[in-house]
């Protein structure tokens, strides 16, 4: 499901379905462009999404992987969080954060980018 969720957005949320090139090197440099808009996008959606709709876990359901958040132990899945994928929030929701809070998302997300790039020779 969250293959199809993340397709659907990739074509309908960056406008995927519109491209038109001339030729393909344009077209490729285009596609590329916007896989790494969608990979930066999505990264942030996601921290996003967990920031404004996952819940506390309690210290006595700890032990309990069921309903936990990848790599946030700490956090739960909220009823909004299973609604929504990442990229929806950050370019559909409505939400407010301050600049504090906005930076340091970014940030995180940024420095997960750097991570899953750096092992990738230029």
């Amino acid at each position: 499901m969250k293959i199809e969720e993340s397709f659907r957005d990739l074509k309908g949320l960056l406008g995927m379905e519109r491209l038109m090139n001339k030729t393909q090197e344009n077209m490729e440099k285009m596609i590329a462009f916007l896989l790494i808009v969608y990979s930066i996008s999505l990264l942030v959606g996601e921290n996003l999404r967990d920031y404004l709709y996952a819940e506390p876990q309690e210290a006595s359901s700890s032990s309990s992987i069921k309903g936990t958040i990848p790599g946030k132990t700490n956090l739960r899945a909220g009823k909004k969080w299973r609604l929504y994928s990442g990229l929806f929030v950050l370019l559909r929701q409505k939400w407010r954060l301050s600049r504090r809070e906005w930076q340091h998302l970014i940030q995180e997300s940024l420095a997960l980018f750097t991570f899953l790039l750096a092992p990738v020779p230029t």
